[in-house]
């Protein structure tokens, strides 16, 4: 009787501890770690009347120790949109030269850091980006669909290519350890999300909306994004404790928030950028940067704006510039280029121009068109392909509307590059490298 008792009792109390350490595992989960914010910020914070962070985007790195040859070069040529992969060792030196002079008080880079997501890519980009943290100067980085787990990572001989080892997100994580990660208040525990602090009035969340953990053999690089279930549930969290900090929550993606063009949409925009943009909305975030399409481009709805930052590695080669006025509650945007030498500038030019002329030129075949027809609606292509890169649209607009080419457009059929030339005029008219706004959303107390 007396063992049956001490049994019963032993039961009870073993019951009671598994119940304890269950209950402050749970509350240590959601509390301390999932929605863990930090609270001393001051180590963090800039503290001026005037907060600079600069912008950019793609920069499509690769190491020079993975380059051999002219394949490279080749395969860009024939393949690419422009981008001047086969010189981003100069790009990226110039870049680093520029941002150490401009001592901006943040550099973001949205997505897709290295070409092809190849380690040896990426260690060299971290050393670059060190530089800046040596000079005091903080940066932020996310990853674009191009930097982890991709099966495509590979090397350039003279004739051919093989294949190198990518990152996965942790060894990503690692890496840029010191462009964003070790310094952030908040960290989602299912992406590579987190939240930069700026100042007292100001936080920058980079979001992560790759589908890297669906990459294999087969599907090599998912170019779409999304923002996952569980990443929504901690960015309102975030945005709920930003607004009860009286801070404003500036975004930053690699996809885009809205569509910045009618034919380019697919695997561009966010897969649920209506559900994004709609949480964001009702926190008074209006205003949010991305990447991924390449070329510079401001588009809206309503008061919400999503910048899209022009490709670092494509020609004219925009850097961004956010300027915060906190105490006037004031903001304004605009973007300047590279400063890279005139030949390599000349080159890149050369080169953007030949990519879309080869791209439209082989497409126009199959219509059997007369050859000075085919060339003329060439010239007019790369003509607007150039001035929607460069967000020049409206600037252009009437020489591209009066070219003979264009007319030859205008009567064509069942080909996708009509609708990319007619939809783009007609969505691009607007200055897409200055913008204006208010740091706190009118919405922002309700």
């Amino acid at each position: 009787m007396k063992m049956t008792i001490r049994k019963i009792i032993f039961g009870i109390i073993s019951l009671l501890a598994v119940l304890f350490i269950i209950g402050g595992e749970m509350y240590s989960g959601e509390a301390d770690d999932e929605w863990f914010i930090e609270t001393d910020l001051d180590k963090y914070l800039v503290h001026s009347d005037e907060i600079d962070i600069l912008i950019a985007s793609d920069i499509h790195y690769l190491s020079p120790d993975l380059t051999e040859g002219g394949l490279l070069e080749h395969s860009l040529l024939t393949t690419g949109d422009g981008k001047i992969t086969h010189y981003s060792e100069e790009i990226m030196d110039a870049f680093i030269e520029e941002v150490l002079e401009r001592q901006p008080d943040l550099l973001v880079i949205s997505g897709d850091l290295t070409f092809d997501g190849a380690k040896q890519s990426h260690s060299d980009m971290s050393e670059k980006l060190h530089i800046l943290k040596e000079n005091n100067i903080d940066v932020s980085v996310i990853p674009g669909n191009h930097d982890v787990n991709v099966y495509s990572a590979r090397g350039f001989t003279e004739d051919s290519t093989y294949r190198v080892d990518s990152v996965s997100a942790e060894e990503f994580k690692t890496i840029y350890s010191a462009a964003g990660y070790s310094q952030a208040i908040s960290q989602d525990p299912n992406s590579l999300s987190y939240v930069t602090a700026v100042s007292d009035d100001v936080w920058v969340i980079m979001l992560d909306s790759n589908k890297y953990a669906l990459h294999n053999q087969q599907r090599k690089s998912i170019p779409s994004g999304v923002i996952q279930e569980e990443t929504l549930e901690w960015l309102e969290v975030v945005l709920q404790e930003s607004r009860k900090r009286g801070v404003q929550p500036l975004v930053v993606n690699h996809h885009n928030f809205l569509n910045h063009h009618r034919s380019t949409n697919n695997s561009f925009t966010l897969d649920n950028s209506e559900e994004v943009v709609g949480l964001l909305n009702r926190y008074g975030v209006n205003l949010a940067f991305s990447g991924h399409i390449h070329l510079q481009h401001i588009a809206n709805e309503g008061d919400f704006h999503d910048i899209a930052s022009g490709s670092l590695s494509v020609y004219p080669h925009f850097v961004g510039e956010l300027t915060i006025r906190p105490s006037k509650k004031e903001l304004s945007y605009e973007t300047s280029r590279l400063k890279i030498s005139e030949t390599l500038t000349d080159y890149s030019e050369d080169f953007f121009n030949e990519v879309s002329r080869k791209k439209v030129f082989s497409h126009l075949l199959y219509f059997e068109l007369e050859d000075s027809v085919t060339d003329m609606m060439t010239d007019t292509f790369v003509q607007f392909n150039a001035a929607y890169f460069k967000g020049t649209v409206n600037e252009a607009y009437d020489s591209i509307i009066a070219s003979e080419g264009f007319s030859h457009w205008k009567r064509i059929s069942g080909t996708r590059y009509k609708d990319y030339i007619l939809h783009g005029l007609e969505e691009n008219r607007h200055d897409s490298h200055k913008f204006e706004g208010s740091l706190i959303s009118d919405d922002r107390n309700d």
